[in-house]
């Protein structure tokens, strides 16, 4: 048992260094994402890495719903009829919009840029910002790590929000902080 829990702690620490360095750990692929395999060097190895690369069509249509949400009158609802509608504007697997995944869309930090005013909102509400200040310089967007934790076999739960952590990704960002 000691083993197991040693072993457990090791790779959760191993994650939060990644995820620290902005390197993608996992998980289901956010809209306007898919992954690549790629080669990088480290200690005179070469590992193969999975990264995270842009998809532009999809992204244009994420500022598109943020446009649609801020428009006067605009909701998560409206958002959805209007992807929905044709011409339709299909989620990653094909299917059509739902309220909930468009609500985790607009919520998701990975879409917003890091800038000035990201930098500060986040740290305003509480979050732990992994990366350093001077990397909010407004090309790169920002990746969410360690905000739920496991509950039972199948389902997690959010963690207290000075848990979670923020850090700059690998890719370019989408939104700017006012907007996000």
């Amino acid at each position: 048992q000691l083993e197991r829990e040693t072993t457990a702690e090791r790779v959760r620490d191993n994650m939060l260094d990644r995820a620290r360095e902005g390197i993608w750990n996992g998980g289901p692929v956010n809209y306007g994402f898919k992954l690549s395999k790629t080669k990088v060097t480290t200690n005179k190895k070469e590992k193969n890495m999975t990264v995270l690369e842009p998809v532009p069509e999809q992204l244009e249509n994420v500022r598109r719903f943020f446009d649609w949400y801020l428009e006067p009158g605009g909701s998560i609802r409206k958002n959805v009829r209007r992807a929905n509608a044709p011409p339709v504007i299909p989620t990653n697997n094909g299917k059509l919009w739902a309220c909930n995944q468009m609500s985790r869309l607009l919520r998701n930090p990975i879409y917003c840029t890091a800038d000035k005013e990201a930098y500060e909102y986040f740290s305003s509400i509480g979050v732990e910002i992994a990366s350093d200040p001077s990397e909010f310089d407004g090309t790169k967007g920002l990746m969410w790590y360690n905000r739920r934790k496991p509950h039972g076999r199948a389902s997690t739960r959010f963690r207290d929000i000075d848990e979670w952590i923020l850090v700059v990704g690998d890719w370019p960002g989408t939104v700017p902080g006012s907007i996000f």
